[in-house]
């Protein structure tokens, strides 16, 4: 490979996307590398909803131009343009030449879930070599930009042997279950996954229902078997209980009683296949788990349970996974698959979550918040440590994390040691009163608070409080006495290590509490400025940004409410008459959201088509009508 800078994108760019905001791609990204030999560097990590702050950020560019024009004003802090790159991946639209990304081995795969599955094998490409890795890739399907999601391996398990991929295998992902549920009950995954575990309702099901699902073309199947669990569940009357099931906790709704034993049954099967997956994994390709480290990519993988049972049930050695699992780690994961392709002795390692955007706090911030700014200090331990017993506090430093989960650099922090720092949490999060906060605790620690503990750096796994520390830290708590937990070492984040420190040489208590700086359906923070609007909004009384302390006042006068304003430059330039005129353009045939639906998931067929050109439009129709023949003849197979 040659020398210089790479991109790796996940990016769309179509005009009647643009215009009827009907996705092709979510949670778009891009990556800048940079190579030198066999060396790799990570050098920048965007993901587009922290510019934006359109939550996991669907919206298509309106064309190629705009699109460029974008990842140009992104290039130039670092001097560079789209001419500058040797390579960009992921977008055809980017790219300088068409790129052929599937080897034989995965020509029966998309595009999107061996990015997954890499972006979990060659996190540490010398894990990779030294080591054996059990790796999955699952989630609730492939996008259909760049390769047909409608393949035979649309989720995938390989094991790797020292640096020899020993082969990949369909399996059965459980995110499409997730997926019916969020669709279907309005609540996103980590809340329905909360839910399952906070309330004391347990339906009574002896046989639970198999669940073997690697096409995607059985999805018929999964419905079926979703809507009759939830119609089995949500029959049960008060008169049940004791018989079809335990108890309404009286704590919950009914609805949510329900919804919270739904959840477990789907939980506890979702686990049962993640097992059976790893199971046919090794009597395929045989390798000792206690030598192996497993690896779990994309969005399922932010089941923290799931994670934790596997790592019991086989006994890893370990577990290598990125922060950004899901699908704002695509780029992530396209780029390291085809350096791997490119060259499968290059170097690469993560070294941490911190690759996002930095955080700038100059004259320029400060004086646009400066009569709510009462004092600037250097931050000092022990004045930290009391702002904690105090009340929650913003914590905004360095680069952001990429990933979906605040990990020290974009966060609220709280003192886990008083039950009321979950209940303001959730008040300045406006999140449901049961929704658990996540502790950070000195990686040295981890096993003398938590069962069966080991280092979890990305906040990917879930651990159970040791019965004695229980009373001593209620606020990090889920209601079954298990926590989401985070740990943290000197050389990740070393200023936030010495804090935690500090406070555990003051009470005793090695974590503090940490969820993540932003609002109800809002993306992370990213910027200084957007953390002072967040927190004066809130009413918080004390910010640190980049080594900082910022003491605020004057808060109930504050103006501005809800998101801070971001770039949406390229996405919000048509309304009224002239976004009439442009759909009519470009939809002249009047498809309507559930045809442009399948029009963009199935958009590695349909580019072509040009719905302006009537012969394109009774193509589509005939290509349409064969793809639903397909499909059903495949659900009943």
């Amino acid at each position: 490979m040659k020398n210089g800078y790479y991109m790796s994108a996940y990016l769309a760019a179509h005009p009647l996307s643009y215009l009827e905001k009907t996705p092709i791609r979510h949670d778009e990204n891009l990556a800048l590398w940079y190579v030198e030999g066999n060396e790799v560097q990570l050098i920048k990590y965007w993901e587009l909803e922290r510019i934006t702050g359109f939550k996991q950020h669907t919206l298509s560019f309106f064309s190629k131009s705009d699109m460029e024009a974008f990842v140009n004003g992104l290039l130039k802090s670092y001097d560079l343009t789209l001419d500058d790159l040797v390579e960009v991946w992921g977008t055809p639209e980017l790219e300088k030449e068409p790129v052929k990304y599937l080897t034989e081995m995965q020509k029966d795969s998309a595009i999107h879930t061996v990015a997954h599955l890499y972006s979990g094998l060659l996190s540490d490409t010398e894990l990779f070599h030294k080591s054996n890795i059990v790796a999955l890739a699952v989630d609730g399907g492939p996008d259909g930009y760049i390769s047909n999601r409608y393949v035979d391996m649309p989720f995938l398990g390989a094991v790797s042997n020292q640096g020899i991929l020993r082969g990949m295998k369909a399996i059965s992902s459980p995110g499409i279950l997730w997926e019916l549920a969020k669709s279907d009950l309005g609540l996103r995954e980590g809340t329905l996954m909360a839910l399952a575990s906070a309330s004391k309702s347990v339906y009574f099901m002896d046989n639970l229902p198999d669940y073997s699902f690697s096409r995607l073309q059985k999805i018929l199947d999964v419905q079926k078997l979703y809507h009759r669990l939830k119609k089995e569940v949500f029959s049960v009357h008060e008169a049940d209980a004791g018989t079809r099931f335990n108890v309404f906790d009286p704590a919950f709704t009914q609805q949510e009683n329900k919804t919270s034993m739904l959840m477990k049954i789907i939980q506890e099967i979702s686990e049962r296949t993640m097992v059976a997956n790893i199971q046919s994994l090794l009597e395929t390709y045989p390798v000792d788990p206690s030598e192996s480290y497993l690896s779990i990519t994309g969005g399922y993988a932010l089941n923290c349970p799931t994670n934790s049972k596997l790592m019991k049930e086989f006994g890893f050695r370990g577990f290598t996974s990125p922060p950004c699992v899901s699908d704002c780690g695509i780029s992530y994961g396209i780029g390291l698959m085809m350096f791997y392709l490119r060259n499968p002795n290059f170097h690469f390692k993560l070294q941490n979550a911190f690759y996002g955007e930095p955080s700038c706090f100059d004259q320029k911030v400060q004086t646009e918040f400066n009569q709510y700014i009462e004092s600037i200090a250097p931050l000092d331990e022990s004045i930290f440590v009391q702002d904690l017993e105090e009340g929650p506090v913003g914590w905004l430093d360095g680069e952001a994390e990429i990933g979906p989960r605040a990990l020290g650099h974009r966060s609220i922090l709280g003192d886990p040691r008083q039950e009321r720092t979950k209940e303001l949490l959730n008040q300045i999060k406006q999140r449901e009163w049961w929704r658990p906060v996540a502790p950070i605790i000195l990686e040295e620690k981890v096993g003398e608070w938590f069962e069966e503990a080991y280092a979890s750096p990305y906040m990917l796994h879930t651990f159970r409080i040791r019965q004695e520390k229980a009373e001593l830290v209620p606020a990090i708590l889920h209601l079954d006495q298990s926590a989401r937990v985070q740990t943290l070492n000197r050389e990740s984040n070393e200023r936030l290590y010495r804090l935690i420190s500090a406070f555990y040489r003051s009470s005793g208590v090695p974590m503090i509490c940490n969820t993540s700086l932003n609002d109800r359906g809002e993306p992370i923070v990213n910027t200084a400025s957007e953390c002072l609007h967040f927190c004066i909004s809130k009413q918080l009384n004390t910010v640190y940004i980049n080594g900082l302390r910022i003491r605020l006042k004057n808060q109930s006068d504050y103006p501005r409410k809800g998101l801070y304003p971001r770039n949406t430059q390229y996405f919000d330039q048509f309304d009224g008459e002239e976004r009439r005129r442009l759909v009519a353009q470009y939809n002249p045939v009047g498809l309507d959201a559930n045809l442009l639906k399948y029009y963009f998931e199935f958009y590695c067929i349909f580019k072509d088509v040009d719905l302006r050109n009537p012969k394109d439009v009774r193509r589509f129709y005939r290509l349409l009508a064969l793809l639903d023949m397909e499909k059903t003849n495949r659900a009943g197979e």
